[in-house]
């Protein structure tokens, strides 16, 4: 989960937004309290994705033998 997080952390993050701004949007009545509460309780999710998500994997360097020394 974390690696795919890790490659995939704008899409997570427009996903988070937009599930934020559809709750806004579709609020009969959004108050202060409605908006403030939707953006901390984003911003926390987006926070814990950032937490889980882990760089994507390297594929480890071929070694590589010295020159030999004339």
């Amino acid at each position: 989960m974390g690696s795919w997080l890790g490659q995939h952390r704008g899409f997570a993050r427009g996903v988070v937004i937009a599930v934020a701004a559809l709750v806004l949007l579709l609020a009969a009545n959004p108050t202060a309290g409605l908006v403030i509460g939707t953006a901390v309780i984003a911003g926390a999710v987006v926070a814990l994705l950032e937490l889980m998500a882990r760089p994507p994997v390297s594929p480890a360097p071929s070694p590589v033998s010295p020159a030999p020394s004339p």
